[in-house]
């Protein structure tokens, strides 16, 4: 029987990376995609299991680049986590900083799932790497909850169709994780927890077919009790913050 195979964007660092690792352990075929070909190298040197493919993903050239790589592939799951966080200050909007993220965190998703879409076959698992954030409104986040809210609902509005052709799709919703994103941020960050513990989690969750796996529990009972709060009550809440 041969080996299962995983197609990962976003693979050289964070949760991508302990991904790519996490199921080279468990012997899969690991298809690792990235900007960073030097870290490509590095992964493919420190693991047989992973193979992997230089492509900037937020760019629509990259539809056709990813179609030629892989227009022979078949895998068995498909993790699009390629993305950025970055905070604004709407004091002063700008326009191109939000279509940027928007353009690196959702347009790139739209890109792979064009020119992958070919690969999927009955069985497969298309997992969608979205947020916490996307539960509740946040200061700074307009951005970056924007497009992760808008890949929730693509992942699950997806989902309802392809569910006639076996095809699951799934939504990823991380709280906190240790990478080199969260790294920078300046506030406190509840519940954090590795990436290798949230590579675990994904596995588990992409394993039993869930729709939506969002870890950690604590934090993700603590968003939706906040989010059934009036939302008045909420908004005076948060601008004691600011």
């Amino acid at each position: 029987m041969s080996a299962q195979s995983i197609l990962i964007t976003g693979a050289t660092s964070g949760i991508g990376e302990a991904l790519a690792y996490f199921y080279a352990d468990q012997g899969w075929l690991v298809h690792a995609i990235g900007r960073n070909q030097d870290k490509l190298t590095e992964m493919q040197e420190q693991s047989s299991s992973i193979s992997g493919y230089a492509c900037d993903l937020s760019h629509a050239s990259a539809i056709e680049s990813l179609k030629a790589e892989y227009k022979d592939a078949s895998f068995d799951v498909i993790v699009l986590n390629a993305g950025t966080c970055r905070y604004m200050d709407v004091s002063q909007f700008d326009s191109q900083y939000f279509t940027s993220q928007m353009r690196e965190n959702l347009a790139s998703m739209v890109y792979c799932i064009e020119a992958l879409q070919h690969t999927l076959r009955t069985g497969s698992v298309l997992a969608l790497m979205s947020s916490s954030a996307r539960y509740l409104p946040f200061p700074k986040a307009q951005a970056y909850g924007a497009s992760k809210a808008a890949i929730a609902y693509l992942a699950e509005s997806l989902a309802l169709e392809w569910h006639v052709k076996d095809i699951h799709v799934a939504t990823i919703s991380p709280g906190f994780v240790k990478t080199p994103l969260t790294d920078k941020n300046e506030f406190d960050m509840p519940f954090m927890i590795s990436a290798e513990d949230a590579a675990n989690r994904i596995y588990q969750g992409i394993n039993k077919r869930k729709h939506d796996i969002a870890f950690p529990k604590r934090l993700i009972w603590t968003l939706h009790m906040l989010n059934a709060l009036p939302k008045s009550l909420y908004f005076n809440m948060m601008k004691s913050k600011l």
